[in-house]
Parts: C-alpha cells; structure tokens; sequence
C-alpha cells in the first residue's frame, strides 16, 4: 500500500474514535445517575419499611396531671344536688350546666393528651382517671335528675291534696272550727306528705290559734323539757298537749309543734291576733277509718279548755298511686 493511502485510513479511525469518546462518556454519565437514582430510591424504601419511633409519652407531655382530675372529679362530687322550692327546675338546670362544664373539661383535656391517651403506664393512668370523672359527671346527672322527678311528682300530689282539701272544707267547716277558752281554734289545712328523702309518711294538721278576748294574753303551752338532769348536758324538748286516733282506736304519735312554747315565754298571743301551729304525727290515717278525732288539751295553744274535733276521712287525700 501506498504510504498516502495508508495515512488516510489512519486519519479515519482516529475520526471515529474521537466520535465515540463523547458517547461513552454520556453513557457513563447516564449509567451512574440511574445508579444513584436507583440508591435514593431504595434508601426512602429503607426508610418507609424501618420501625416507627416510640411516641413519648411519659407524665410530662401530658397537659394535665392525675391530680388537676383528681381535683375535677372533686369539683363535680360538691355539686348541690339538693332541690327545692318554686325554682326547682332552676336549680336543677344550673347544677346541670355545672356538670356539662366540667364534662367539656375533662374533654378538652383528653383531646390535649392527642395520641398519648392511654399509651404508656402514665397514659393509661390519664385515661383511668378520665373514665373516673366520666362515672362521677354521669352519676351527678342521674342524681340531680331524680330529685327534680322526685320533687315535680310531690309537687303535683301535694297541689292534688291541697284542691282536694280546699274543696271538701268548702262545705263541712263545722268539723274544723272550735271557740273555747278565748280561743278560735281553726283547720285551714290537713296534708299527708312523706318526709324529704325519707318513705315514711307523716299527717299534718294546719291550725289557726286567734285570741278573741279583748283584754288577755294568752301563754300556750305545748312543750315540755326533758333531761339535763344532775348537771347532764343531755336533754331536749318534746310536743305535748294534741293527740290522734282514727275511728278503730289507733293512736298516732305526736312528733312535733311549730312553734313550741314552754309557757313561760315572755310573749304569749295578743287580743286579736293569729298564730298559726302544725301539728305533725308520725304516720297517716288508715284509709279505711270512717273518721278521726283530733284532741287538743287546755293551754296547748292558750286557750283555756279543751277542744275535739271530729273529722271524716274524706277530708284526707290518698294518693292513687300509693
């Protein structure tokens, strides 16, 4: 061959070689970002599949204490859940509210504990005493709501005994008023109510005492003390001077008088003037007595004799559903 041919061919290789030396390099350029695409990959992969990390929750990323629920569940004990009164229902939708309050308290704070509630030793503890203020917010309502039954249903026996009274004196006023001794002594009312909380029922009589002298005082006396004997510091005062028995010949105790008088206050009751006692026994008539007799002794509420009164047990009211 020629040398001119030969260094032609020569030149011609070189061409290509230069040529393929940028493709090579793009190539392996293009081969190690896949390699490291490929590593990113498979790292978040690592990343995704690895454990997750333990949430803490020890007592001091919770918001509240066991004692701040502690102090809330005392909080909801001293509600009052006592009941009384014209504005019973008032009442009860205040204490209601009051417990509504520290319900959303104590949910408010649960939220606030977010995923640690219940997590962990000291989570569960939380959640424990969550459940505890739950119990006691439940049970308040429960207990506040049955006492306002309780007392609507009273109320309305109570309105049913007092019509039932109203309308049967309306026409036998002469078995309720007796003048003796200086003394109108009058019935305005007789009721059979149970004791606030208590089952056993009491019979109570309302009893008008006017002086109608224009020139006495007159001292009742319906009260006697007892004990304080030797120095004793024990004693009390007990209702005396008024007794009850039914048309069988049962007796009735006597359990108090309102107002008591020892008959020697200072103050007794003026010419004019009204005094009004109840008188309560212990238990009520039975249903199937014709009548009553109710005794009330000399001074007892002044007046200077005695009076009975003789009253037919229509003038009581039974309730139907007892």
């Amino acid at each position: 061959m020629k040398p001119k041919r030969r260094l032609n061919i020569r030149r011609t290789h070189l061409a290509t070689l230069l040529l393929r030396i940028p493709l090579l390099c793009l190539a392996a350029i293009f081969t190690s970002g896949c390699i490291n695409n490929q590593q990113v990959r498979d790292d978040d992969a690592s990343l995704l599949n690895s454990p997750t990390t333990e949430l803490d929750c020890s007592k001091y990323k919770h918001p509240y204490s066991l004692r701040d629920y502690t102090i809330l569940g005392v909080r909801v004990v001293q509600i009052n859940p006592f009941i009384y009164g014209a504005k019973a229902q008032q009442i009860a939708d205040t204490a209601i509210e009051k417990a509504n309050s520290l319900d959303r308290q104590a949910e408010a704070w649960k939220a606030k504990s977010g995923a640690c509630f219940g997590k962990g030793e000291y989570g569960k503890q939380i959640a424990d005493k969550y459940y505890w203020v739950k119990e006691k917010i439940y049970k308040k309502k429960a207990e506040i709501e049955e006492k306002l039954a309780k007392l609507i249903a009273r109320n309305k026996a109570l309105e049913a005994e007092k019509n039932n009274f109203d309308n049967w004196r309306k026409n036998n006023k002469g078995y309720l008023a007796r003048n003796v001794g200086g003394m109108k002594l009058e019935i305005i009312w007789i009721s059979m109510r149970d004791i606030l909380n208590q089952p056993a029922m009491n019979t109570e009589f309302h009893i008008e005492a006017t002086n109608n002298t224009n020139s006495e005082i007159l001292m009742p006396r319906n009260s006697r003390v007892w004990g304080y004997e030797n120095g004793s510091d024990v004693g009390g005062q007990l209702p005396i001077g008024v007794s009850l028995t039914d048309s069988f010949g049962n007796k009735y105790k006597l359990t108090s008088i309102t107002p008591s008088f020892l008959g020697s206050e200072a103050k007794g009751i003026r010419p004019e003037q009204t005094v009004t006692f109840k008188v309560r026994f212990g238990d009520a008539p039975l249903k199937s007595a014709k009548a009553v007799r109710l005794v009330i002794d000399s001074a007892a509420f002044g007046q200077k004799a005695s009076a009975a009164f003789e009253i037919p047990i229509e003038a009581f009211y039974y309730d139907s559903q007892k």
